[in-house]
């Protein structure tokens, strides 16, 4: 038994960190974020629904093309703020969600609908805006 639970375990293990690899040609997209709380709401409150409901629901809709992060900063110019950072695959994937004008296809449009509810939800919390975006490639 102690066997078979220290080979499922180096089983996941490894497609864990085989999971985290960023292949030549994936786009990064990183999005400084200021968040606005409602009266009474804590930050914590606010990132949990963010994290938990919102970009659980697009990684659900954009998988297997785009996967985002909610990360906070720790040390530097944006220590204590937060990020959003979108993974992903490749131009191709990057071309199917937005223009090269970088207005949204039909394709994301139809996403943020499905999406609308949960946003509606998240700003009787708050309001966030993403804003110093940029995208990188992996070399």
């Amino acid at each position: 038994m102690k066997k078979l639970i220290f080979i499922t375990a180096l089983i996941l293990m490894t497609g864990i960190s085989f999971g985290q690899v960023l292949p030549k040609g994936a786009r990064i997209g990183i999005h400084v974020m200021t968040i606005e709380l409602q009266p009474g709401v804590t930050l914590e409150q606010f990132i949990q629904s963010y994290s938990d409901k919102l970009l659980t629901e697009y990684n659900k809709l954009m998988s297997p093309d785009i996967h985002r992060y909610l990360v906070k900063g720790l040390r530097g110019e944006f220590a204590d703020s937060y990020c959003m950072i979108a993974v992903i695959k490749s131009e191709e994937a990057f071309a199917k969600y937005y223009n090269t004008d970088l207005s949204q296809t039909e394709l994301l449009r139809s996403i943020r609908e499905k999406i609308k509810p949960i946003e509606d939800e998240l700003k009787k919390l708050g309001t966030y805006k993403q804003e110093h975006f940029t995208q990188w490639e992996v070399q």
